[in-house]
């Protein structure tokens, strides 16, 4: 992969955002249960997001192809 400058930002960005993401859905839901499922399910897309950004996996618009 020929990765420039602004790959490396937009991963910076979706990093951040998960993160901050998954540290609101810890704050509000207080059931242990649902926050296991909830992070769970934001990692989930993140790494699918990512993947797809970063290779194209699915084949969708937004892989820069």
């Amino acid at each position: 992969m020929n990765w420039g400058k602004e790959d490396f930002i937009i991963a910076g960005f979706l990093i951040i955002g998960t993160a901050l993401i998954v540290e609101i859905a810890l704050r509000k839901f207080k059931n242990q249960k649902n926050k296991g499922l909830l992070v769970l399910a934001i990692v989930f897309f993140a790494i699918l997001l990512f993947m797809e950004m970063a290779v194209g996996l699915f084949g969708s618009p937004i892989a820069g192809d």
